[in-house]
């Protein structure tokens, strides 16, 4: 089995490099099949976070 690593490096950094929602996905799927629930709930926060954000946006 591989593991996958996602390094983000220092935080100032995540703005210019700010992961799509797809790879926060894939991410999670990647979790999940390594038997990490607790690292993909996170991942499914940060998603439903983001969409609703960009719902706010929009309706604005």
């Amino acid at each position: 089995m591989t593991s996958l690593r996602y390094d983000l490096g220092p935080a100032r950094d995540l703005d210019a490099e700010r992961p799509t929602i797809a790879q926060l996905q894939r991410a999670q799927a990647h979790a999940l099949a390594a038997g990490d629930r607790r690292r993909a709930a996170l991942y499914a926060v940060i998603v439903r976070r983001r969409i609703e954000a960009a719902q706010h946006v929009a309706a604005a």
